[in-house]
């Protein structure tokens, strides 16, 4: 999912308030990836080697390490392109978040599971559409079974089914209260 940084409803710039530089033209275009890590293992790696794969240039992967105890976040340490933050604890996972994001100062921020697998051109095509629709403030992104590339990964499915008391067709999921935006 990528978020906008919070927005002047008449000019579309970010709101000093919120943004706290001197050179405001620096931070356009520029990415903050969130990984909260809770005992994932080589997930954690295959998601950092992944995301080290992208076609759009990384500004900051940040690991939030919500007391892991199997040493994949020690491993991280390993990845120059990540920045790790030891909690201490399990905080949960919206919690581990919400820690990340008042370190952002990034114009997008994605939040990204660890056992999540992104193509190469994932971030890409999530701020191309963005930039496309400025009007919307988030976005998410289809979540394929892995291994299998043509499946949607029916673990969603079934949680979007309960979230919107919905009957999930796998062919065609184009229901729920947003819009579908392809990208």
């Amino acid at each position: 999912m990528v978020l906008h940084v919070s927005r002047d409803i008449n000019s579309g710039a970010p709101k000093k308030t919120d943004i706290q530089f001197a050179a405001m033209a620096s931070w356009q275009n520029q990415v903050t990836i969130i990984v909260v890590n809770w005992n994932s293992g080589t997930l954690l790696s295959e998601c950092l080697l992944r995301l080290s794969q992208q076609t759009f240039p990384l500004v900051r992967i940040l690991v939030m390490a919500n007391g892991s105890t199997d040493g994949s976040a020690e491993r991280v340490r390993q990845m120059p392109e990540a920045t790790v933050r030891f909690l201490g604890a399990n905080l949960g996972f919206a919690a581990a978040n919400n820690r990340a994001l008042d370190e952002c100062d990034t114009e997008f921020i994605a939040l990204l599971n660890p056992d999540a697998f992104p193509d190469s051109g994932w971030l890409k095509r999530l701020v191309d559409a963005a930039r496309a629709h400025p009007d919307v403030v988030a976005f998410g992104s289809r979540q394929m079974m892995h291994g299998v590339p043509d499946l949607i990964d029916p673990l969603i499915l079934r949680a979007f089914s309960r979230q919107f008391d919905a009957i999930v067709d796998p062919k065609n999921v184009r229901c729920g209260t947003g819009r579908l935006i392809e990208a």
